[in-house]
Parts: structure tokens; sequence; C-alpha cells
């Protein structure tokens, strides 16, 4: 195992991360911590950035900066809130010298293995995310997911309406809209909503038009028409805690599944 990254680079690293965000979105500074495992198929390692930059957008900018570096290999890469726990951190579970697991300073984690067709980042805890966003494995290198070859940099989670989730009822709308050229979405419209039980489907509309205004795509140079279906369940497992999925296989869908106790 190697435990140690050279100064360079630590540098080069940093420096790539600047150069790809700066076309299209803002990736965090960070800094290499420990690395268990770092070979021409595959990377496992720990790098610590501030709480502060640890938003949605700038993670998904980072793990979308991290693919397009190692496109060629298996990712693992462990986001933690400080040098100390990014450098001691063990994602084994196996607690070093001292006694701390730092499992409470994880921010998110990265995972992209092509061959068990994987590209997810968790938020929050390592052994059980409060969140999973899916992506798809296969596209452009430099991207998490893309609608007509453009790169999809920017978006909110996706939130499942709070009576509804209570309710457990499910939904599905789908909709169109324009990607401009400056890769914001415009003239959002719905299609089709449906809910079960049937007459529900209000919130989830709202949630759906929301959501879907948050994308922020690379720009280009004409606009691009969309249409996505947006479809909300939940399930019963056998857990220890309850577990949002969030998968995104666009143009075509965005789901969210809530996982319950």
């Amino acid at each position: 195992m190697r435990f140690i990254v050279t100064a360079l680079t630590a540098f080069l690293l940093i420096a790539t991360s600047a150069r790809q965000s700066s076309a299209g979105c803002d990736s965090p500074r960070f800094r290499i911590g420990r690395v268990d495992k770092e070979s021409p198929t595959s990377l496992v390692m720990n790098i610590s950035l501030d709480r502060a930059d640890a938003g949605l957008a700038k993670i998904l900018c980072l793990a979308a900066t991290l693919k397009a570096r190692y496109n060629e290999r298996d990712i693992l890469v462990v986001m933690l809130a400080n040098p100390e726990a990014a450098k001691f951190f063990s994602a084994t579970g196996l607690v070093p010298e001292g006694g701390r697991s730092y499992f409470a300073d994880v921010l998110a984690t990265y995972f992209f293995d092509s061959h068990a067709d994987r590209n997810e980042i968790g938020i929050g805890s390592f052994a059980a995310p409060e969140t999973v966003i899916s992506l798809p494995v296969n596209g452009s290198p430099q991207c998490l997911t893309e609608i007509s070859q453009r790169c999809l940099w920017q978006m909110d989670l996706l939130r499942y309406p709070a009576a509804a989730r209570l309710d457990g009822t499910s939904a599905s709308v789908t909709v169109s809209g324009v990607i401009g050229s400056d890769g914001t979405v415009t003239h959002v419209r719905v299609v089709t909503a449906t809910s079960n039980p049937p007459g529900h489907d209000a919130d989830f509309v709202e949630e759906c038009l929301r959501h879907a205004k948050t994308w922020r795509f690379e720009k280009a140079t004409k606009e691009t028409g969309f249409r996505t279906t947006y479809s909300w369940s939940s399930e019963n497992v056998a857990s220890a805690s309850e577990v949002t999925r969030m998968d995104l296989a666009l143009p075509e869908r965005v789901s969210l599944i809530i996982r319950l106790q």
C-alpha cells in the first residue's frame, strides 16, 4: 500500500482540477491524504476539503474532474472535512493509532467502476450514505452525465414532497424544455403527470419544474431540446437507516427512490 503522495503529484492533480473546472463548473480546492492504491487500473484515496466547499454542485464537479483525469481506472475517493481525517481514515474500517475512526468526518464518496456498472456519489456517511446519486457509466469521460453531448455541471437534489412521502404516494411526471446556449434550462412544461393514488400529482409537478430549472449545462452555440420523465417511489427494506437514491439516466429519466426501514 502507498500512504504518501509526492507534492508534485498533489500539485498536478489540483492544477488539473482548476483547469478543467474553469471550462464549465466550479470544483473545490482539495488536498490529497491517504492513498491506499494507485495503479494503471485503479485508484483508492482520501482527500480533504472545507465543509463550505462540500455543496452538491461542487461535489458533482469534483467527481467529474476525477472521472476525467482517471477515466481508464476504477475510482474510490473519500472526501473528508480536514487533512487529519484524510490522512488516517481507512475505508476498511480499521481504527488507526489514537482510537479515532474519522467516520464522522466523511462528507461524500465517489465510486466509479465500469466493470460493475457503478458510477455513484454518496452524500454523508461512508458505510450508509443518506443520499446516493447514481449516474450512467458510459458516456463522455469528462461528464458525469449529459444530454445531446452537453455536460451537466450542476443541479439540486431532487426532493420527495413531504406529505406524499409520509403517505407513500408515488408519481411520474414527464416534462419537456430547452437547454439554452448559456447552459440554463428554460421553457419547461409538463407533458403528462400521474400519481398513485390518483389526484395527488400537484406537489410532484411543482418539484419537477423546480428541479429541472436547477440544471446547468456546458455552453454551446445553439439550443438543445429535451424530454425527461421524473418518477418518485418508496420501498420497505431491511436496513439500519433510511436511504434516498437518485438515479439519473438523462435524457430519458430521473428517479427518486426512498428506501425505508
